[in-house]
């Protein structure tokens, strides 16, 4: 595993951002089955063992949200390391495998990223010594313009390895995709629980192997 390479996980976990983008009518629910989503995120983190910072809203620095990536993504940087796998808590069909995937190909000098289908990013490799903080910034970020305005940047930085496209889920609409396709994963058992109101327990060596290899910035340990 090289040690330059961080991932970078990006959540939005607060109640305004929840009522902004609800993926459930229910504000209950909604809550729940965006925890649920970011709890399926750490899971790939602690399966790839690649070290990652997970920075919430009590931790994200800026006013808009593309200030607030770019700031997390430099902080990084400017720590030394070379590598960041950025990716979010809305692409439930992200793997560990993808991650271990993305660091490869950072670590043989390439970029990449992953288109989801409404035209945002899934998953992206930066490398230091190609990124461009005034350019990233003023990416069309929360658009459908942002896939391919962002493969545009990475390929006029060198190249460009490109993931295959994913959904993501993002509204009540794009959950009840999710739902009701052919896709299995425990994520998808755990939302189906969450909408039945049935009860949700997470094994006690998965939430013990997330609080060992995520850490926040204010270093203690993610709220599972």
């Amino acid at each position: 595993m090289s040690v330059s390479t961080r991932i970078l996980f990006f959540t939005r976990t607060s109640e305004a951002e929840a009522r902004k983008k609800r993926i459930v009518e229910d504000v209950q629910k909604n809550r729940l089955a965006v925890q649920a989503l970011i709890w399926a995120g750490r899971r790939q983190i602690t399966a790839s063992g690649i070290p990652a910072l997970e920075l919430n809203q009590y931790d994200q620095v800026g006013n808009s949200f593309g200030e607030k990536l770019t700031n997390g993504i430099e902080s990084l940087f400017n720590e030394g390391v070379q590598h960041v796998i950025v990716i979010g808590n809305d692409s439930p069909e992200l793997t560990s495998k993808d991650l271990l995937h993305a660091q490869s190909v950072l670590d043989r000098g390439c970029q990449a990223m992953g288109k989801t289908s409404a035209g945002g990013t899934w998953i992206l490799g930066l490398r230091k010594e190609l990124f461009d903080r005034k350019s990233f910034a003023a990416l069309p970020w929360q658009s459908s313009a942002l896939g391919q305005a962002m493969e545009f940047l990475l390929n006029s930085q060198g190249d460009l390895y490109l993931f295959r496209e994913l959904g993501e889920i993002s509204t009540v609409h794009s959950l009840s995709i999710f739902l009701s396709s052919a896709y299995s994963s425990p994520l998808k058992k755990l939302l189906l629980q969450i909408l039945r109101q049935d009860p949700v327990v997470l094994p006690a060596s998965e939430v013990q192997d997330c609080r060992e290899l995520i850490f926040r910035r204010s270093q203690r340990a993610p709220p599972l």
